[in-house]
C-alpha cells in the first residue's frame, strides 16, 4: 500500500511603510494526496493573511484572515470482515477496495477573519479587545455500506447527501493591569466575552445500487430511470448558542517563590434548537 504527497508553501513578510509601523505577512500552502485507494485524491489550499499596524505608541491593531479549501474524493467504506480479518468463500477482499463511487466527494472548506486591539494607558495598564469568526462547511455527497448480503461479496449500500455548516462568533475585552498593595504585587485580568454558535444540517438519504467487492461495476443505476431510489429518510437541524460570560483573575505575588492565583467566571448560555428528522422506510 503506497501514497503519494505532493506539497509546497510561501511564507512573505516584511514592512509595507517607510516607517515600518504597518507589517505584513502571508502564507500560501496546498498539497496534492494520492492514496492506495482507489480512484482517491484530496487537494488541500491553504491561504493566510496577516496585517499589523502600530496606529501610536500605545495602541495597535492586528487583522488576520484564513482560508482552507479541501476539496476531495470520499474515502473507503467500511469493508466486511468477512474476507479482511475473516476467511470468505469468495477470497481475500483487495485493501485498496473503495465501495463508494468514483464521482462522489466529501469536501470542506473554512474561513476564519479576526482583529485584536491593544492600548496600552501605562506601563501597568492595558485594555484588549479582540473578535473573531469562523465559518465551516463540509458538502457531502456518497455512497455508503448498510450491509453484507448471504453471498458474502454483495454489499447494499445507502446514498447520502447534504450540507453541514457551522459559524462561530467571539468578542473578548477585557483589562490587564500590574499593581501593588505593600509588598504584594498583582497582576489583575478581567472582562467580558460574549460567543455565538450557529450550526445547520440537512441530509437525505437514498436507495443505491449495490456493489460486488470482488468485481465491482461503478456507476450503476438504482433502475431503469435513476443512480439513485426513493427517500428513506431526512434529517434537518439548527441550533443556535448564545454565551455572556464575565471573569476576573488576579495573580498574587506574596514571595519570589511563592504565588497565588484567584479566579472566577459568570456565564449565561442560552441554546435554541429546531430539528426535524424523518424516516420513510416502510
Amino acid at each position: 500500500m503506497a501514497a503519494s504527497n505532493y506539497d509546497g508553501a510561501i511564507d512573505l513578510s516584511g514592512p509595507l511603510n517607510d516607517s515600518k509601523t504597518v507589517l505584513y505577512r502571508l502564507n500560501f500552502a496546498a498539497q496534492t494526496t494520492e492514496s492506495f485507494l482507489d480512484f482517491y485524491d484530496e487537494q488541500k489550499y491553504f491561504v493566510a493573511p496577516t496585517l499589523s499596524w502600530q496606529i501610536g505608541d500605545r495602541t495597535k491593531l492586528t487583522l488576520q484572515a484564513e482560508y482552507l479549501n479541501r476539496p476531495k474524493k470520499f474515502g473507503q467504506g467500511a469493508l466486511p470482515a468477512e474476507g479482511t480479518v475473516l476467511p470468505n468463500p469468495n477470497g481475500k477482499i483487495p485493501s485498496n477496495r473503495n465501495t463508494a463511487e468514483p464521482d462522489n466527494t466529501d469536501s470542506y472548506s473554512t474561513i476564519f477573519i479576526a482583529y485584536d486591539l491593544e492600548h496600552r494607558f501605562s506601563e501597568n495598564w492595558q485594555l484588549r479587545n479582540a473578535f473573531g469568526a469562523t465559518f465551516n462547511q463540509n458538502d457531502r455527497d456518497f455512497s455508503r455500506v448498510t450491509s453484507l448480503a448471504e453471498d458474502k461479496r454483495t454489499l447494499t449500500r445507502e446514498y447520502d447527501s447534504g450540507i453541514e455548516y457551522n459559524e462561530s462568533f467571539n468578542l473578548d475585552t477585557y483589562v490587564v493591569g500590574k499593581f501593588a498593595t505593600g509588598s504584594i504585587r498583582h497582576q489583575l485580568v478581567t472582562g467580558f466575552n460574549l460567543t455565538r454558535q450557529n450550526n445547520v444540517s440537512n441530509r437525505t438519504f437514498r436507495e443505491a445500487a449495490s456493489i460486488d467487492l470482488f468485481k465491482p461495476v461503478y456507476g450503476q443505476f438504482f433502475d431503469a430511470t435513476s443512480r439513485y431510489g426513493a427517500v428513506t429518510g431526512a434529517f434537518d437541524s439548527t441550533s443556535t448558542t448564545d454565551a455572556l460570560g464575565v471573569y476576573i483573575q488576579d495573580q498574587v505575588t506574596l514571595a519570589n517563590n511563592l504565588k497565588l492565583l484567584v479566579c472566577g467566571r459568570f456565564d449565561l448560555v442560552e441554546l435554541t434548537i429546531a430539528g426535524m428528522v424523518c424516516s420513510l422506510d416502510s
